[in-house]
């Protein structure tokens, strides 16, 4: 039996615990105002730090690359008419690929006059100009899969354009 006893309390809120279920004989409390109970229902905060804030961690502000992936991302989202954690997630891998895109191809425009120069170099430009095309390439499906994402909403009926004229339709 474990007892409890509390200094601030007048004496008869002595607690006692036997067994599972904790007995409190509490004192009359009638003019204290009640304490609102916290919401208990799900809210949309309780989310994966991904969720939350899709560019923590995955572009550095810091950084030319990071910034252009931010602004790319932003762009992409705000094209979006509600919240969607998965058409984020297309819009971020977008970004991404769109910014290493950029730097690969700004990367390969400096080496071309070292190409020209060093007959070595030509297959390690060759493997450079391949990476940006894939990169291109498959930035520029993501772009076509996020598009038809975005624009896949059903079209209303003519029940529910007419309605919506005569201003029945929620």
């Amino acid at each position: 039996m474990v007892e409890f006893t509390e200094t601030a309390m007048p004496e008869k809120s002595k607690c006692t615990r036997k067994g599972s279920p904790m007995t409190k004989s509490l004192p009359d409390r009638s003019g204290i105002a009640a304490v609102a109970l916290p919401d208990r229902s799900p809210k949309m905060t309780n989310r994966s730090a991904m969720t939350n804030d899709p560019l923590a961690g995955r572009a550095n502000p810091r950084t030319a690359r990071g910034r252009r992936v931010r602004d790319l991302f932003r762009s992409l989202v705000a094209r979006l008419s509600e919240r969607d954690p998965v058409a984020e997630a297309q819009a971020l891998k977008i970004a991404e690929l769109t910014a290493l895109a950029e730097v690969a191809r700004a990367k390969a425009a400096e080496l071309v006059d070292q190409v020209a120069a060093d007959k070595a170099s030509i297959a390690a430009f060759a493997v450079m100009i391949n990476a940006i095309t894939r990169a291109e390439g498959t930035a520029r499906r993501a772009m076509i899969d996020f598009k038809g994402s975005v624009a896949a909403k059903p079209k209303p009926t003519l029940l529910q354009q007419k309605l919506a004229q005569e201003g029945k339709l929620p």
